[in-house]
């Protein structure tokens, strides 16, 4: 994994137009949209200190997704999320590198508490997030500019022990 950089412009707009990928989502993007997606994401990164990391396949050097924390939602909390292409889903790809990054994050910012927006239907994420140990609390916590989406806010208590 390292922090998004422009050199992933390419894999970052395909997989913005998969729609299995972005089936959960928001649906595809266009070229332009899924462009300046990216554009804000590597200058979120070089103003927070953090944010989406890319995952590459080890073996290649191909980009398998993105993974991160983010306020973009919202600055009420730090929101933690992922995305891999289907070819890599379910081969535990997307564990290890959710608990690297939650690591990271708490042992550099001191981040302890990560909200996932997650629709119920994508079951593969709700799986994730019960792995890592998040609780389901509702769409209480809902942000205003996801309130007519199909989220709920998923709730994790990070402890490095």
């Amino acid at each position: 994994m390292k922090p998004i950089v422009d050199g992933d412009l390419v894999p970052f707009v395909a997989s913005q137009q998969d729609e299995i990928f972005k089936l959960y989502t928001g649906g595809v993007q266009t070229i332009e949209a899924a462009t300046d997606k990216f554009v804000k994401e590597v200058e979120y990164f070089q103003k927070h200190g953090y944010g989406f990391f890319s995952a590459f396949w080890a073996d290649n050097g191909e980009w398998m997704g993105q993974i991160g924390v983010t306020t973009r939602a919202t600055n009420e909390f730090v929101e933690f999320g992922w995305g891999f292409l289907p070819k890599f889903q379910g081969k535990g790809f997307a564990i290890e590198a959710a608990k690297a990054v939650l690591e990271w994050c708490n042992n550099r910012f001191g981040f302890d508490d990560f909200y996932f927006c997650i629709s119920p239907r994508n079951l593969s994420s709700v799986k994730l997030a019960e792995k890592l140990g998040a609780k389901n609390i509702g769409t209480n916590k809902v942000p205003e500019e996801l309130k007519e989406t199909d989220v709920e806010i998923w709730y994790l208590k990070y402890d490095n022990n």
